[in-house]
């Protein structure tokens, strides 16, 4: 586990590896008085696997979402809140919501990677060559200035949990 603090307030990161997974949990505490927050992950995955002797493993990644909907970006970027539906195509560095299952990363013949949290905003960049990212989040991008976010008090810790699952097709 990883811990930093500031005045009291304390940030606490536990990761755990077992064969096939990674485990991570997040945890904000608020020491003498409440402060907002939104914590998350960003995991990067390559787009294209390659063995040891760097020739390409299975086809291209993919990226299953099984998202509801798909936070409208105004022209700063930032969400304006509005949710659209259906989703538009890729590429994407949007903020997802809605899903129905956890998101699946997939390089077809060669491997599959399932993100489960309970986080209920998803931001999934897939607009540059090398990799994509499939973020969980517990609250969306300026979500501390919009007001989406949770309050941690003293007593009461925001925790959050993802696992990055991996196997072969099929398995």
């Amino acid at each position: 586990a990883v811990e930093q603090s500031t005045e009291g307030d304390s940030l606490v990161h536990r990761v755990r590896l077992e064969p096939g997974a990674l485990h991570a949990e997040l945890q904000v505490r608020a020491a003498t008085r409440p402060m907002p927050a939104i914590v998350g992950w960003h995991p990067w995955f390559p787009r294209v696997l390659r063995g040891g002797d760097g020739l390409p493993v299975g086809g291209p990644v993919e990226v299953d979402l099984p998202a509801g909907g798909m936070l409208l970006r105004g022209s700063d970027g930032i969400p304006t809140g509005e949710v659209v539906r259906p989703i538009p195509p890729e590429p994407w560095d949007d903020c997802f919501v809605d899903l129905a299952r956890s998101p699946v990363v997939r390089w077809p013949g060669a491997l599959e990677v399932t993100v489960a949290s309970e986080a209920a905003f998803w931001v999934v960049f897939t607009e540059r060559e090398e990799g994509v990212c499939v973020e969980p989040q517990t609250g969306p991008p300026n979500g501390l200035n919009a007001g989406e976010h949770a309050v941690v008090e003293p007593g009461r810790p925001l925790v959050a949990t993802m696992s990055i699952a991996w196997s072969a097709p099929g398995s």
